[in-house]
């Protein structure tokens, strides 16, 4: 009788495999400890019993350093884990260039080292497959048009020959109906996608032939599904397991963690147009004047004309206020107080377009039962579709509203009106969001997955988790979470140095230190090998640019000026060629690109990176610390900073032969009371202060 092999015994016997398939991998001993941590909290999560306490931890932080090997440091324990306990394992990202990266290399590689293989895949939005539905009336209308162009010795416009080519291609199956596999342009694939309220399900005719109903069929069969922070907090705040697998039946893995704070804001905030929706609810008014009293038509004629008559009186409140009436201005409303007016208005706001919601959502449902019994016509489907845009708005307001009045204890919400340009005219933006992803992500996600894996290589600030667990609501919970440090690869002390040059001005005088950086900058530029220079705003970073003399202008790339991916293929070119170049950028370009060896011998930082509380959500926040005797800037500005500058100048060494310096050209991180602090929770770098 063969023995079975422990989960351990198992790992080792992959780990063998993978040694065979790949002569170039080796174990490293941060990656070891990452694995035995990740086995053992995913072996031991347990969900308590209604009234019981967790048994065990179950959520992991574990900070990565560059060169962990940290994707084979989370897949690996999490696939053997997950296959024995009979759970799915969901791995999201921040960026499709990792998801790929993961189903192209990985897993692929893990497939053949696994007894019995692996399947997965990458789960996607419904906005990112087509419609076959849609598609197919485009393809139709595009027909007609190009006929009609030929017979009269015209010639057929190129959106037309595009429509009709994609057509034949899905339905000869040479196009699998991804947007990823194929190139359309935005304003098209607007017409030929669709979302969630205009998709009619399996009563649609094409239901069978449907991209995005086949992908969904398929990821209850694969072992791990692969997919982003937007799709997974989407399925949260829908209550899980609506789009993914369910969240108790799931074990989680977040790579690129760091984003998932700003990323919980962003999918649970909510906003709407406010002139754009006065006049699409007189035209959803208009659109069912006609209609029969007592039917449903009429209910969503007399719903949208009181939603309609409620929002216009606010507008024209709105148009009195001095202080928002060019574009860019923003009024915030103190500690998410709203005037008792205001309180007043929107409450009928609410109440009303609730009830607009509901109206529309039973038209939607009569219609899409029409149309799968076979009863519809090109009008009602056109009116589906309609019908489909006025409920995303509806709701959009409802929602935006119920924020807006929500009364909270804690953290407050974020509350503000924005003037934005729209058309010709301004329009007034309103938009309410949590301050915090903490008390959501405690009871969308914690509260109710099985065991979650946050890693990145930059989860710490200023030597510690605090600013992190805070932002997440994981301090709320400090008894279910385990936080490891994994030691890194790198000799640092020999590989890199940290110079910090004399700086007469402080960036607090932006006019006097960009003079500065301009004038230090000629010197900094390498002889041979690549140099990346990072500031903290885009309007320094073109201002040094245009500063250069042309020969080193000449040397210079600057984000913007092409895609990021296009600029690092022309930098690794020339580079490769024996010839110096230098990339200017900002904070996206201070993550995710990968420069080892000669491609970057030295970075530059220009100004410390340190958020300015501008934003309406920040500034809510700050005014919540104080109002609480907390401080702002050493709570979460420091923080913040001292995490961004362990990226920016994480940079330079991404090989354990890599070699180079990091200047950085402020000098608060030599004279300021915090600058020591900033500096012990870098890499030991050599370091050098002139």
């Amino acid at each position: 009788m063969t023995k079975t092999k422990t989960v351990k015994e198992e790992i080792e016997q992959i780990t063998s495999n993978l040694r065979v398939a790949l002569p170039s991998y080796r174990e490293r001993p941060a990656q070891k400890i990452m694995i035995a941590e990740i086995a053992r909290i995913q072996w031991t999560a347990e969900l308590p019993e209604d009234g019981e306490s967790y048994k065990a931890k179950n959520i992991l932080i574990s900070e990565a350093p560059t060169g962990t090997g940290k994707s084979n440091a989370y897949l690996l324990p999490s696939v053997v884990v997950a296959r024995r306990k009979g759970k799915k394992l969901v791995v999201s990202s921040a960026t499709v260039k990792l998801q790929q990266q993961l189903c192209e290399n990985e897993l692929p590689r893990l497939n053949d080292c696994i007894d019995g293989g692996i399947t997965y895949m990458i789960a996607k939005g419904r906005s990112r497959y087509v419609c076959p539905s849609r598609l197919e009336k485009e393809a139709g209308g595009a027909s007609q048009s190009s006929l009609y162009a030929e017979s009269n010795g015209g010639r057929v416009d190129a959106r037309s020959e595009h429509v009709i080519t994609l057509h034949k291609s899905f339905k000869n199956n040479s196009w699998d109906g991804e947007r990823d596999s194929t190139k359309v342009e935005d304003s098209l694939w607007t017409d030929i996608s669709t979302d969630s309220n205009g998709c009619t399900g399996n009563r649609c005719s094409h239901y069978k032939s449907c991209p995005f109903f086949l992908a969904r069929a398929k990821l209850d069969n694969v072992d791990v599904v692969v997919t982003n922070h937007d799709l997974l907090l989407s399925d949260l705040s829908l209550g899980g397991g609506v789009i993914l697998t369910k969240p108790e039946d799931t074990f989680y893995v977040l790579d690129e963690a760091h984003h998932l704070p700003e990323k919980t804001l962003s999918a649970f905030a909510s906003s709407y147009l406010s002139g754009s929706s006065i006049k699409l609810l007189e035209k959803m008014s208009n659109d069912h004047a006609k209609s029969q009293s007592g039917s449903l038509s009429h209910d969503i004629h007399v719903a949208a004309e009181s939603v309609h008559n409620y929002l216009n009186d606010l507008h024209v409140g709105l148009e009195q206020i001095d202080s928002i009436r060019n574009k860019g201005d923003v009024l915030r409303f103190p500690f998410g107080e709203l005037p008792d007016t205001f309180k007043g208005l929107g409450e009928q706001v609410l109440s009303r377009s609730e009830h607009l919601v509901a109206t529309l959502s039973k038209y939607h449902e009569f219609l899409s039962e029409k149309i799968k019994e076979g009863e519809s016509n090109d009008k009602q489907e056109k009116e589906l579709m309609e019908t489909s845009v006025y409920l995303d708005r509806a709701e959009s307001i409802a929602s935006t509203w119920e924020l807006m009045l929500r009364k909270v204890n804690g953290t407050p919400i974020a509350k503000w009106i924005e003037v934005v340009q729209s058309g010709r005219d301004n329009d007034f933006v309103i938009t309410a969001s949590p301050v915090s992803a903490g008390l959501t992500l405690k009871r969308a996600f914690w509260d109710k997955a099985l065991s979650v894996v946050l890693t990145s290589a930059t989860l710490t600030a200023l030597g510690n988790f605090d600013l992190f667990l805070e932002q997440t609501g994981l301090d709320l919970i400090p008894d279910r979470v385990k936080t490891i440090m994994l030691p890194t690869p790198f000799d640092y002390q020999t590989q890199g140095k940290l110079v910090i040059p004399k700086m007469k001005s402080s960036p607090k005088d932006a006019e006097a230190h960009t003079k500065e950086v301009s004038q230090i900058m000629p010197s900094l530029y390498p002889d041979k090998g690549g140099m990346l220079v990072l500031f903290a705003s885009r309007k320094q970073m073109n201002q040094v640019r245009d500063s250069l003399p042309p020969s080193l202008q000449a040397l210079t790339m600057t984000q913007g000026e092409d895609s990021l991916s296009v600029m690092i293929e022309k930098h690794k070119a020339l580079i490769d060629e024996g010839k110096p170049s230098t990339l200017y950028g900002v904070q996206s370009m201070a993550e995710g690109v990968d420069l080892p060896a000669d491609y970057c011998v030295r970075v530059v930082i220009a100004k410390l990176p340190f958020d300015v509380p501008s934003d309406p959500i920040s500034k809510s926040y700050s005014e919540w610390l104080e109002a609480n005797n907390r401080n702002p800037f050493y709570e979460v500005s420091l923080p913040s900073a001292s995490r961004k500058l362990a990226q920016w100048s994480g940079r330079l060494i991404r090989r354990e032969d890599d070699y180079g310096e990091i200047y950085c050209l402020d000098n608060r991180l030599s004279t300021s009371k915090y600058g020591k602090a900033l500096i012990d929770a870098l890499p030991p770098y050599k370091l050098e202060i002139a």
